[in-house]
């Protein structure tokens, strides 16, 4: 279990990738209270960042950049800290091949409609 030191740092198991244990996230995450004194919880931690209401539970399996930050930020800490293999040493993203595919998927689709208006150089 995700145990917050007097500091405000947090004591919490790894994967053996570094990575925090999604479970063990999870526990932060309801560990910590709003101003109001209630819980969090995932869904509505992602709700109340203006998400999808599953974009935090898709954080802790699979990238989700919204999610990702929305988790980091009520915990305190970097993204980083929580997903190193996400994110180079410097604190910027890893671009996935998957991602790369689709960014040069966009661009192209983006050149091809600005080829096809009249007038667009």
């Amino acid at each position: 279990m995700a145990v917050r030191n007097p500091n405000g740092t947090w004591t919490v198991t790894r994967l053996p990738s570094g990575d925090w244990d999604p479970e063990e996230i999870k526990s932060a995450v309801r560990m910590t209270r709003d101003g109001d004194g209630v819980r969090w919880t995932l869904e509505g931690l992602a709700r109340s960042g203006g998400l999808h209401f599953a974009a935090c539970r898709s954080a802790l399996t699979r990238s989700h950049v919204g999610g990702e930050a929305a988790i980091a930020e009520l915990l305190g800490v970097s993204p980083h800290t929580i997903w190193p293999t996400r994110y180079l040493r410097n604190g910027t993203r890893k671009v996935s091949a998957k991602t790369s595919a689709n960014t040069n998927r966009l661009a192209r689709a983006a050149f091809d409609c600005h080829r096809s208006i009249p007038g667009a150089a």
